[in-house]
């Protein structure tokens, strides 16, 4: 379930173009989008505050991946190691979100100053990283989520092109194999951050964590249906920036809005 939700808010899943049989299912996951109105600037930045902890998260997962597979193809292979000093080259949703509570609760653990001290975190050691703890953890740990699912949609374009006997080529920009997970910036066009659980909707109203309450402007189409998932997005310029939540409503069957040709 949590997959496909998240397949849904990022666009990876296709929504069902038409309604299911209500004996087969009693409710279906339908995403709505809405204009965040805040109450004062200060939502504002908060959110924006939030969304670039995410970035940093993102690049700094990023960045400790690349030295583990950079270590493993420098020694040899990775049976090569001692098996005390092999590192982990999982990329699953479950050890890269336990890095980000390392990094954010456990400063001194030892793979983060390992990483700190290595060429590929010198320009995070002289950041002051515990301001993480001020941020909510649970938006900030799901950007582990999509940093797996970017490392799997590239395993696997890597697979069927191997197996095809080509080669996915390289990117430009930086040199490495084409659909390998980029780092972050600050103007991409995906600046957000996800509310994975325990949404709290109030009318038109929604409870961003550590922001407070802000109000939802749209058509409210399965209002009242319970809240799933939110991810919350940046749009528009930076000059004028638009904030919108993308909400995943569980609809019962009767709910659903009927296809347009009907």
């Amino acid at each position: 379930m949590l997959t496909a939700l998240h397949g849904l808010l990022t666009g990876r899943l296709k929504m069902p173009t038409r309604t299911v049989d209500p004996k087969s299912k009693a409710t279906e996951n339908r995403i709505e989008r809405y204009r965040v109105r805040f109450d004062c600037r200060a939502q504002a930045a908060l959110c924006a505050q939030i969304a670039g902890a995410c970035r940093l998260v993102w690049n700094l997962l990023l960045a400790d991946c690349e030295r583990r597979y950079r270590l493993t193809r420098a020694y040899g292979k990775w049976t090569d190691f001692p098996p005390e000093n092999r590192p982990d080259l999982s990329t699953s949703f479950f050890t890269l979100g336990q890095r980000f509570i390392d990094l954010r609760s456990k400063p001194d653990a030892p793979w983060v100053r390992a990483f700190l001290g290595s060429p590929w975190g010198r320009r995070y050691r002289v950041m002051d990283l515990s301001w993480l703890r001020d941020m909510p953890c649970a938006p900030l740990r799901y950007t582990a989520k999509y940093l797996t699912d970017a490392y799997t949609c590239f395993f696997k374009a890597w697979a069927a092109a191997k197996a095809e006997g080509k080669s996915l080529g390289v990117r430009k920009s930086d040199g490495k194999p084409k659909g390998f997970p980029k780092y972050k910036r600050k103007f991409d066009k995906d600046d957000g951050f996800t509310i994975p659980d325990g949404v709290r909707l109030d009318g038109d109203r929604l409870h961003i964590p550590k922001v407070g309450w802000v109000r939802l402007e749209g058509s409210g189409l399965y209002r009242g249906c319970k809240p799933k998932q939110v991810r919350i997005r940046k749009e528009g310029t930076e000059d004028h920036p638009k904030w919108y939540a993308y909400v995943c409503h569980e609809v019962p069957v009767d709910r659903l809005k009927p296809p347009a040709w009907t």
